[in-house]
Formats: C-alpha cells, sequence, structure tokens
C-alpha cells in the first residue's frame, strides 16, 4: 500500500499498481455500492473497487471522492452538490457510478476540500465547485491564484503559498482562519501575520497549519483546542499563526473534524484534539501533541469517525477504533481501546 483515507465511515486504500481498496461501516457510497458478502452493504473486509483506468492518486470531498488516474483524468463519485464534479451538470445522479471531469487538459495534481476542487494543468491551478468568493459550475482558470508553489482552496477560504514561502490568504475569516490578526471578511489576498516563512499548509473546518522550513509547525483558526497550540478553552480563536509546541521536523498533517495528527521524519504519529481517546489510544483530550506508538512509524495517516487507521513503513495497514472499521470481521470482539490491529487485503502479494 502506498496511500490510505477515510471517508466519514469508511476507509479506502492505494496500491502501487494503482488499485483502490475499500472497507468500512456506513461505506455504500464510498465503496461505489460493492459487498463484501459479510453484511448487506457494508464492505467490512477490503474490496478492490472498478475504478477507471490506473490511479495515481486520490482525495475526499464532502459527499464526493475523487481520483486522479495516470493519464491525468479526474474521476468522482458520490453526491454533488454545486458542481464539484466538474462535468457540467449539478444534477443529482446515481452516487456509486465515476463521473469524468472537463478538464482543458491532463492534470499533474489534485486537491479537494469539501466542495472545491482544484486540479494543476501545465502548471496553471483549475477549480470547480465553490472557490471563496464565487462559484465555479464549470471547470475554470483561477486568475488570483499564484501559478508556482502551494494553494488550499475552500468554499470559505483561498490561501496561496508562493515559491518563496510567503503565504497570504483571503475568506470569510469569521473564525481568524485568514490569519491576519482580525475577524473582518477579506476579498483580495493578505499577509498572514508573521515573519515565518512555510513550504506546505493544510486546512479543515477553518482551521489552519503551516510548516516552516526548518519543520516546525504553525496553526490558527477557530476552537483552539482543535489547533494542538495547548488551550483548552474551545470557544476561544486564534487569530494569527502560532507555534505547536512539541513537533520538529513535520513531513505531514492530517486532519479530521475533531483530532489532528502530525508525522516526523522517521515516521513517528503525534495527535491532539477532542476525539483522541479510544482511536488513538491517548487522552480523550489532548491540547497538544501526544505520540500514538501504535501507529509509529508511519508513511501515512487516516482519521475517521471513531477508529483511525495508520499505512505503516513497511506498507502494512493498522486500525484502532471501532471493529467494523478494522478491515476483518473477527475483531467484532474487540473494544474500541485496544490495540491497532493489521488490515488483511485479498491479495496480499500486491504492495
Amino acid at each position: 500500500m502506498v496511500a490510505i483515507k477515510t471517508y466519514s465511515e469508511a476507509t479506502i486504500a492505494l496500491t502501487s499498481r494503482g488499485n483502490l481498496y475499500c472497507w468500512g461501516w456506513g461505506s455504500y457510497y464510498a465503496c461505489m455500492g460493492l459487498d463484501d458478502g459479510s453484511k448487506g452493504r457494508q464492505p467490512f473486509t477490503p474490496v478492490r473497487l472498478p475504478t477507471p483506468s490506473c490511479v495515481t492518486s486520490f482525495a475526499e470531498g464532502s459527499h464526493g471522492r475523487f481520483v486522479l488516474d495516470h493519464e491525468g483524468s479526474v474521476w468522482s463519485w458520490g453526491v454533488e452538490f454545486v458542481g464539484e464534479f466538474g462535468n457540467g451538470d449539478t444534477e443529482q445522479s446515481e452516487p456509486t457510478v465515476p463521473h469524468r471531469a472537463l478538464l482543458p487538459g491532463p492534470a499533474s495534481a489534485l486537491q479537494v476540500q469539501t466542495y472545491t476542487a482544484l486540479a494543476w494543468i501545465d502548471g496553471a491551478p483549475w477549480a470547480w465547485g465553490v472557490v471563496w468568493p464565487r462559484e465555479f459550475p464549470d471547470v475554470a482558470h483561477v486568475p488570483y491564484l499564484h501559478s508556482g508553489g502551494t494553494k488550499l482552496v475552500h468554499e470559505e477560504q483561498v490561501c496561496d503559498l508562493d515559491e518563496t514561502g510567503r503565504l497570504r490568504c483571503m475568506g470569510k475569516n469569521d473564525f481568524g482562519a485568514v490569519g491576519d490578526g482580525t475577524l473582518e471578511p477579506r476579498y483580495e489576498l493578505v499577509d498572514v501575520a508573521t515573519d515565518e516563512r512555510f513550504d506546505d499548509v493544510w486546512m479543515l473546518s477553518r482551521r489552519v497549519f503551516a510548516r516552516t522550513l526548518d519543520g516546525r509547525l504553525f496553526a490558527w483558526g477557530n476552537s483552539a483546542k482543535l489547533l494542538g497550540v495547548g488551550l483548552d478553552d474551545p470557544e476561544a480563536m486564534v487569530l494569527v499563526p502560532t507555534e505547536v509546541p512539541g513537533l520538529v521536523d513535520v513531513e505531514e498533517v492530517f486532519l479530521d473534524s475533531l483530532v489532528g495528527c502530525a508525522t516526523d521524519s522517521v515516521g513517528t504519529v503525534r495527535c491532539w484534539g477532542l476525539g483522541t481517546g479510544d482511536t488513538l489510544g491517548s487522552p480523550a483530550v489532548s491540547p497538544t501533541p501526544r505520540e500514538v506508538p501504535d501507529f509509529s512509524p508511519a508513511l501515512d495517516v487516516a482519521l475517521g469517525y471513531d477508529f483511525a487507521c495508520a499505512l505503516k513503513t513497511d506498507h502494512t495497514v493498522w486500525c484502532r477504533g471501532r471493529w467494523e472499521n478494522r478491515g476483518q470481521p473477527q475483531f467484532a470482539d474487540t473494544p474500541n481501546d485496544g490495540p491497532a490491529t493489521r488490515v488483511v487485503f485479498p491479495f496480499e502479494s500486491e504492495p
């Protein structure tokens, strides 16, 4: 396995051959309507998805699942609301059938946030769905984003990170996620309130995290208890970039509605937030990052509803939490706070 992601109550894993496997509770739409025969429409063991062509990456939207294949095509399935499938149609259709986005050329990368999709085509950003402050019912070039660097798009916010490490954001900003020290809406990109320079940025639910050039992590936005900066007040907002303590050499950041995790250069997993009890084997509330030994060393982490999974450096997948999401029905008697268990795939010879 080379990557894993969760979709609310389901998990999808990507193999090095470009195949996707799906399992979990409540995963009918995520798994394209497939069933492993264990319980109706619930594939509790991994089933292979009939995705088009060879998948190189995949992403999650609010109600849709997206894949990028080796030819640069973007496919999606699930439930569409505002044109986030990019096929020129916002009408509801069969949620288990993949739809191909109408792109002007092959995409080299794909990013998805709730109702927004962004693809890089010939080095330029093209978007569809909702991108603050307007809707894009059809695939369109986004002229106010820098052609290089990293972009983060959302229906309520846009951030643009250029090659020099300068980070600028704009958006609704009612919870301070723009990071300029105010709660004023911003309709043009403004610098975040810091002298730090960054090389990557992540966002979910009005929370923003950015990695500095030397591998530290800064956070700002809504619900300070979910930012990992050590504040206990769930109503507090952090209006300017604030360093997350205890993290060095940050490699990747993983976010869920109540939990955040980060890996370092050797794969150590540390998590924080409100949902870190049964699913991550740490105190139910962790205002600062704590190590998750069951998941370390890891290449990838997937956070779901009452469960979490890790892709370890030996390319095996391990899960904690609800037994329905552990990939094997024989773990039905395993308590939610029990140790992580390994997911066994139908073709273990396929890496």
